[in-house]
């Protein structure tokens, strides 16, 4: 019956066994006897047969006539668990939530398949929560699976339909926003009517901000983000860091800086780590054009963060649009890292629409290199993608610029991008990206062998602030500020910040205060 794996609690709710010691110990036995496999990971123990044994086993119940009602057992057991572990997920239980989805994702295949055409509700419940959960974590299979249910789900009129809408709304995610607009808004619809068990409020609207997004509509994105703004509860994970979005997004900036270290608070105080790590994108996105330098502390303490909690969805949003800045302002070397993080990650998940946009970012760090060839040829494979032109507007003045400065030498180059699809421009950056690594761009050396961090917290020093005061502007905890501020001293062989200031100034670091 299982696919890929199971746990004691799922074999003895499946089987119907009451008693696990003896389940367990037999479990043992098959274990010693090599005919099972104990894998331990995370703290708990997953078993797997050999596919040989599995099918000898599916075969013997098929004999019996039990494969049919295990398999019914085996669906139902799944669609339960995707319902339970979904309330568990907008909070400090996400990760568990994510991790169950990746190590069952080969049993909710086949229970999905199975259920689709016997059992539509059970179908739903799987696939809707599927999708929900493992989007956050870069499972972007059941997102296919909950469109594929939507017709026969609307017919049934099952329950959790407007679940299985929002789930498939996130098909934004694999180049359909339009589609998933359509989808998310059907899910608002559903959320009044009698005898319908949708999402928490606010996310079917959020879904639909974010497919609309995608689609190009920025002025829809902000209409729904700023109905959800205020919602109150766990809402506040995404409504506020959405919102905020929306009016950056929309020029307002004021607006959204006014609004930013609430919407930050609020994510932190719901405690889900996707939507903290989201946040702290939309904290750098915010600041990026007023506040450049607290805009990478953001963006830095987003990708410390990402990965201090394996949140892979999040890690090339943080690099690409860090890297966008580093260009901007004139650091080379660590837009050409944080470009390569981003284009590897979002292969890595199959995030097509951000891997477009990332794409279309790179040609203007080639250029900036003076590596105009490399540049156009991305350019014009990029061309054929409009997300990335809508993106990244200020493509189609480069690609102007470029062929003004190469002339007739602007052929071969066009050539080259004119036969990438997506994949091959993707691996031509990267093979690119890797040649002007080899060759570091010139930067300005940081003195006394410090980070760029502990430099940011060694100016904040200086400019006479706390330690919380650091901490809030560079969007960490108090600890790690001082952390920092320990770490710093040690390095430049001070101990207080009098002395601290005073190296930071004739060291160039500060300018003096005025006479």
């Amino acid at each position: 019956m299982f696919v890929g794996g199971f746990d004691l609690a799922s074999y003895c709710s499946v089987y119907e066994v009451d008693d696990d010691v003896e389940v367990l110990r037999a479990l043992d036995r098959l274990v010693r006897r090599s005919l099972v496999v104990a894998d331990h990971r995370r703290g708990r123990v997953r078993y797997r047969l050999l596919e040989t044994i599995r099918q000898f086993g599916v075969d013997e119940l098929a004999a019996t006539d039990e494969l049919e009602p295990g398999r019914d057992r085996h669906a139902r057991f799944f669609a339960r668990e995707g319902a339970a572990r979904w309330e568990h997920w907008n909070g400090p239980g996400w990760r568990d939530t994510v991790d169950w989805v990746h190590d069952e994702l080969a049993n909710l295949r086949s229970a999905y398949h199975w259920s689709a055409t016997r059992d539509v509700e059970t179908a739903c419940d799987i696939a809707a929560h599927a999708a929900l959960i493992g989007t956050s974590g870069e499972v972007f299979e059941p997102i296919e699976w909950a469109e594929d249910l939507l017709a026969p789900a609307a017919a049934t009129d099952v329950a959790r339909l407007p679940r299985l809408y929002t789930g498939a709304g996130y098909a934004c995610f694999v180049g359909r926003p339009g589609e998933a607009a359509a989808y998310a808004h059907r899910a608002t619809e559903l959320e009044g009517r009698p005898g319908c068990d949708p999402c928490e409020p606010g996310l079917a609207a959020f879904v639909e901000a974010l497919a609309n997004v995608y689609a190009g509509d920025l002025d829809r994105y902000l209409e729904l983000t700023a109905a959800i703004a205020e919602l109150p509860g766990t809402a506040r994970a995404f409504a506020g860091p959405g919102y905020v979005d929306g009016l950056q997004a929309a020029g307002l900036v004021d607006d959204a800086v006014a609004r930013l270290d609430d919407a930050v608070a609020g994510a932190r105080e719901v405690g889900n780590p996707f939507w903290i790590a989201y946040a702290l994108w939309i904290a750098g996105l915010t600041l990026s054009s007023r506040d450049p330098v607290r805009a990478l502390s953001a963006w830095d303490e987003g990708g410390a963060y990402v990965r201090e909690h394996d949140i892979g969805f999040f890690e090339g949003f943080l690099a690409r649009d860090a890297a966008r800045l580093h260009t901007a302002q004139g650091d080379l070397g660590a837009a050409l890292e944080r470009y390569a993080t981003a284009i590897d990650a979002f292969r890595r998940s199959g995030n097509l629409a951000q891997l477009v946009i990332t794409l279309a970012s790179v040609p203007v760090l080639f250029d900036r290199l003076g590596r105009y060839e490399v540049a156009a040829a991305l350019c014009t494979a990029m061309h054929r993608h409009p997300a990335g032109m809508q993106h990244v507007p200020e493509l189609a003045d480069l690609a102007a610029s470029l062929a003004a400065r190469l002339g007739d030498g602007i052929s071969a180059p066009n050539e080259v991008g004119a036969a990438m699809d997506l994949d091959a421009a993707a691996a031509y950056a990267r093979g690119e990206i890797e040649r002007a690594r080899a060759t570091p761009p010139p930067g300005t050396a940081i003195p006394g062998g410090l980070t760029r961090r502990e430099l940011e917290v060694l100016r904040l020093v200086a400019a006479g602030c706390t330690t919380r005061e650091i901490a809030a502007r560079l969007f960490i905890s108090a600890k790690t500020a001082d952390r920092h501020i320990q770490n710093l001293y040690t390095k430049i062989g001070t101990s207080n910040r009098a002395t601290a200031t005073r190296w930071a100034i004739e060291h160039g670091v500060v300018d003096p205060a005025p006479e």
